[in-house]
């Protein structure tokens, strides 16, 4: 018996196929656009490797400035998940070289680099670009704030760093891992519980209340 609204194995095999074979088709008619595909498919696949060529590829092809930074931020944004870090702050730095003036992509390139740095163990240079990535309200300002604290943190600004995970907390309350650090934070550091005691018991009387 099988279960309707599941698609079978031989089904997305199948899908898959056609996606690839459409968008092979695509890159013979048209170079740019056919990457385009290309880097969707492979995207949706999971296949980073191959998305990352097709993305350089693009970029060797784009003539636009714009367009060439924002593939090296998509390029250094995939490298950093696969844990690639200083290649990806090679992408993120030569994208912010070609100056681009959209400023949602300056906040992208600037977060990528910060958590780049962090990975890095560099938490001086992270701060500098996350504070940056902060300069406007967008999507970005909790993953942004929560790198942000976790920067401090890595210099031992104990206090600073706490304050970035309540106010990431507060932006989005389903954010667990701000909530989680700043609880972890005041526990290691008892000294700052006067400051953040009413932020840790408000989680806390959260927490509980999603549980109930």
């Amino acid at each position: 018996m099988r279960i309707t609204g599941i698609p079978r194995h031989d089904e997305i095999i199948r899908e898959s196929h056609r996606q690839f074979v459409s968008a092979e088709r695509a890159l013979r008619e048209d170079p740019v656009g056919g990457l385009d595909e290309l880097i969707k498919f492979y995207s949706n696949a999971g296949r980073v490797g191959e998305a990352i060529t097709c993305l350089r590829e693009r970029v060797a092809l784009t003539a636009g400035s714009e367009s060439k930074a924002a593939d090296l931020a998509r390029i250094g944004e995939l490298l950093s998940r696969a844990e690639e870090h200083a290649e990806a702050m090679e992408c993120f730095l030569a994208a912010l070289e070609l100056k681009p003036s959209s400023g949602a992509l300056l906040l992208e390139i600037h977060l990528g680099m910060g958590e780049c740095l962090l990975a890095l163990q560099r938490c001086t240079e992270a701060e500098e670009h996350l504070r940056k990535a902060l300069q406007s309200d967008s999507i970005l300002a909790v993953p942004a704030v929560r790198a942000l604290g976790r920067a401090l943190a890595g210099q031992g600004r104990w206090a600073e760093a706490a304050a970035c995970y309540a106010e990431g907390w507060r932006i989005n309350r389903l954010d667990r891992r701000c909530s989680k650090w700043l609880v972890e934070l005041v526990f290691e550091h008892p000294e700052l519980e006067p400051a953040f005691a009413g932020v840790v018991q408000e989680f806390r009387a959260e927490h509980t209340r999603i549980l109930v």
